[in-house]
């Protein structure tokens, strides 16, 4: 109960919900007899490994990417995905057990998910591994992806089967 009221305590206010049209603050003002049915859901979830179908449907809004007014079509805009505060805050506690887990069981140069591991550091690892390589004297293989929908394609039994098998992460404690 106290991981579930520490996420709650440290949610923003001023968030748009999801199509349950549940925001941050009604979970917050909904007090412990809300925190206990929230945290037999997630129990169960975790314990069936079964994410209700509800915690999967999106309201996605297109965001304009120029600041100018002028949209050059469909692909100018970067989409956001409004997700049930409930699922959200699943998600928070699952984060949060992945980040707390020993630096040995996270390869070394996985940037997602992992605190002071941006875009930028990410970039500059790769700069830098480029430049050693040819200081080196040996080859260099870069493979760049466009991975702007990936995630509407995203294979999830396959992301599954690679954290239970591969990373180690079993769900359950």
């Amino acid at each position: 109960m106290e991981e579930l009221k520490e996420v709650v305590k440290n949610l923003p206010n001023g968030k748009a919900p999801g199509l349950d049209g549940v925001c941050y603050e009604h979970v917050k003002i909904g007090g412990d007899t809300l925190l206990s049915n929230m945290l037999s859901l997630f129990n169960m979830i975790i314990t069936e490994e079964k994410i209700p179908a509800s915690f999967k449907i999106a309201i996605k809004i297109p965001i304009p990417k120029s600041h100018n007014g002028k949209n050059s079509g469909f692909h100018d805009h970067r989409g956001i995905s409004l997700l049930p505060a409930f699922d959200k805050i699943l998600q928070r506690i699952i984060l949060n057990r992945i980040q707390s887990l020993p630096p040995t069981q996270i390869h070394s140069l996985q940037g997602a998910y992992q605190k002071e591991q941006d875009a930028l550091t990410t970039a500059f690892m790769i700069d830098e591994s480029i430049k050693s390589c040819c200081d080196e004297g040996d080859c260099v293989y870069a493979c760049f992806v466009d991975i702007r929908k990936a995630f509407d394609k995203m294979w999830i039994d396959a992301m599954l089967y690679k954290l239970f098998h591969k990373a180690g992460i079993k769900g359950k404690r």
